[in-house]
């Protein structure tokens, strides 16, 4: 709530007040923040168990536009505060341009519209990549193991030991004639 609120007051200063001053370059800094707030809050969600794929689709969904708006927010930063960001001029009025190059770099589409130069900014880019990536996998694994049937043991006699009569000619035998079996329910 309070990364909201100072969240909201911050865009509004940024609307009205003089760009040239500090204070009205802060919405991009509270709004990473509360980004990233917001994503401890889901991904503290995905340590429970949920048989429900629908919720887990949603949450994910969610997260997935909620990273890709913390990168962009990290680029508006660099791109602010690094020299040379990017291959063109990109105005930091812009957020839009800056949340399609997060997008198209979480995804791994890479379309080479924008580009990188600054190493700094690279090595973002990079791990944003990565970040999309591995986003991706864990989401589907979340996915299958929500629906992995669930096995149950039964016990089945063992046909060698139907014959009662080869069962108790046999010394050595001490055991009680079944065997658990693992079944798909």
């Amino acid at each position: 709530m309070l990364f909201r609120s100072v969240w909201m007051v911050t865009r509004i200063i940024e609307a009205f007040a003089d760009r040239s001053k500090p204070y009205a370059n802060l919405s991009p800094i509270v709004g990473l923040a509360f980004s990233c707030t917001i994503l401890w809050a889901i991904f503290a969600q995905f340590r429970t168990p949920s048989h429900n794929s629908r919720s887990v689709i949603s949450q994910a969904f969610i997260s997935y536009l909620i990273i890709a708006t913390a990168y962009s927010q990290a680029y508006w930063i660099l791109n602010r505060f690094v020299d040379h960001a990017f291959n063109q001029v990109i105005p930091y009025t812009q957020n839009g341009t800056l949340l399609y190059f997060s997008m198209v770099t979480l995804t791994s589409v890479g379309y080479g519209g924008i580009v990188p130069v600054n190493p700094y900014v690279r090595n973002v880019a990079a791990l944003e990549s990565m970040s999309g990536i591995f986003f991706v996998a864990v989401v589907m694994a979340r996915l299958v193991s929500a629906h992995t049937p669930r096995f149950t043991a039964r016990a089945r006699p063992l046909s060698h030991e139907t014959n009662r009569h080869q069962r108790d000619s046999d010394s050595r035998y001490t055991g009680a004639g079944t065997i658990a079996v693992l079944s798909s329910d």
